[in-house]
C-alpha cells in the first residue's frame, strides 16, 4: 500500500490519524532498539552470543508475561487513553536507561521493570479499532502497516550507521554508545507529548458516558392554591 495514500486514508478518521503520528515515531525508536541492541551490548558490556541470547529471552518472557496478564488489569485501572500514556512514559524512561546504564546488570532490571511498557501496542491497537467502522477496520489496519514499514527503512540508518557509527568512532568529540537510545527517549517524549494534545482535543466518549454530567436540581416553585397552599 502506498503510504502517502494511507495518510489520505487516515484524515477521515482524526483520532486514527493523530495516533498514527505516535505510532511512526515510537516504532522508529523501537526499531531503532532492535538495530542496534546487540552491537550496543558487544561494545558496552562485552557481551557475546550468548548473553545477547539470554538477555532477548528474558524480554520475550517479560513481554509474554505483560501481553497475559497485566494488560487488562492496568487498562480496568486507568482506562484505555490513561494506559496509553503510562506505557508511552515507561519506553521514554526504559530507553533512557538503556542510553545512560554503565553495568549490564542495570540493563537487566531496566527490562524487567520497563516490560510493563508493553501494555501500550494492544491499548493503541484496540482503541483505534473502536474509532473506525468495521467495514473499515482492514484498510485502517493496512494503512497503518504502511507507515510503520517506513521505520524499518529508517532505523538502521539514522540509529546504527549513523548514531552508533558516530559515537563509537574516533571522530566522536564524546564516546557515547548509547546515544540511540537516547535519541528513542527523545521520539517517546515527543510521542507522549503529541499524545496529551491529542487526548485533549478529542474527548473520550466513553469517559462522557461513565461520567454524565449532573442534572440540575429543580428550583423550588412558590406555592399555589392547587398546592394546597
Amino acid at each position: 500500500m502506498n503510504p502517502f495514500g494511507s495518510l489520505r486514508r487516515l484524515r477521515a478518521y482524526p483520532l486514527v490519524a493523530g495516533i498514527a503520528v505516535v505510532f511512526i515515531f515510537a516504532s522508529l525508536a523501537q526499531r531503532g532498539l532492535e538495530n542496534v541492541w546487540v552491537l550496543h551490548a558487544g561494545y558496552r558490556y562485552g557481551w557475546d552470543a550468548q548473553a545477547n541470547g539470554l538477555t532477548l529471552a528474558l524480554v520475550g518472557v517479560m513481554a509474554a508475561l505483560v501481553q497475559g496478564l497485566l494488560v487488562r488489569p492496568i487498562v480496568a485501572r486507568l482506562g484505555e487513553r490513561r494506559a496509553i500514556l503510562f506505557g508511552i512514559g515507561v519506553s521514554m524512561l526504559a530507553f533512557l536507561g538503556y542510553g545512560l546504564a554503565s553495568a549490564g546488570w542495570v540493563v537487566l532490571v531496566i527490562i524487567v521493570l520497563g516490560s510493563v511498557a508493553g501494555v501500550a501496542h494492544p491499548t493503541i491497537q484496540g482503541l483505534v479499532a473502536g474509532a473506525v467502522p468495521s467495514s473499515e477496520q482492514g484498510k485502517i489496519q493496512g494503512a497503518l502497516t504502511s507507515l510503520i514499514s517506513l521505520t524499518a527503512i529508517a532505523a538502521p540508518l539514522v540509529f546504527t550507521a549513523g548514531l552508533f557509527s558516530y559515537f563509537t568512532s574516533a571522530r566522536a568529540p564524546v564516546q557515547l554508545p548509547g546515544a540511540p537510545f537516547l535519541l528513542g527517549a527523545a521520539l517517546f517524549a515527543v510521542s507522549l507529548v503529541l499524545l496529551v494534545r491529542l487526548f485533549r482535543r478529542i474527548p473520550d466518549p466513553t469517559a462522557a458516558r461513565e461520567h454524565p454530567a449532573a442534572e440540575p436540581a429543580p428550583v423550588d416553585q412558590p406555592a399555589t392554591v392547587a398546592d394546597g397552599g
